[in-house]
C-alpha cells in the first residue's frame, strides 16, 4: 500500500515523465527555484534510469517495480527527500568509484557519470540495503 506521497511504478523508462512532473509540482509547492529543481531532478532521473537499466538485470524477480516517495523536510532547513526503493540486485551507488574526465577521454569504460551527477546535485545522498531492498535517498534543501 502506498501513502499519499508515494508512487509505485513499473521499472520502465517511460514512467519517468509522470514522476518528474509530480516531483516538480511538489518542489514548486515547497518554494524551490525552478533552476535548482531542474538541476536536482536531472540527478534523480539519472538514478531512476540506473535502477531501470540494471537493478533487475539477470534476476528472476517478477515484480520489477520502483517505489518513489517525496517527503517535505522542515527540520533545520526547508527541503525535500526523494526516496527510490527497488528489490533488485544489491548495489550501493554511494560507494561507486567516480570516473575522471581523463578516463573518459582515454576511451576507458564510460559509466558512473550519472551517479556523480546525482551526488553533486544533492545536498545529501544516502543508500541502505534493508529487507532485500535497495533504498536510495536524495535530499535537496531550498536555497530560498
Amino acid at each position: 500500500m502506498c501513502r499519499e506521497n508515494e508512487w509505485r511504478v513499473q521499472a520502465e523508462l517511460d514512467e519517468w515523465d509522470d514522476i518528474r512532473k509530480t516531483l516538480w509540482d511538489r518542489m514548486l509547492e515547497l518554494g524551490f527555484d525552478p533552476e535548482e529543481m531542474t538541476a536536482f531532478l536531472v540527478g534523480v532521473e539519472e538514478m531512476f534510469v540506473n535502477i531501470v537499466s540494471y537493478a533487475y538485470e539477470g534476476t528472476k524477480n517478477t515484480e520489477k517495480d520502483i517505489l518513489v516517495s517525496a517527503e517535505a523536510l522542515h527540520d533545520h532547513k526547508k527541503g525535500i527527500l526523494i526516496r527510490l526503493t527497488d528489490s533488485g540486485v544489491s548495489f550501493d551507488p554511494s560507494k561507486a568509484q567516480m570516473p575522471t574526465p581523463a578516463q573518459s577521454a582515454a576511451g576507458l569504460k564510460i559509466g558512473g557519470w550519472g551517479i556523480f551527477l546525482a551526488k553533486e546535485r544533492s545536498d545529501e545522498f544516502r543508500y541502505e540495503r534493508w529487507e532485500n531492498k535497495n533504498i536510495l535517498e536524495l535530499v535537496k534543501y531550498s536555497a530560498s
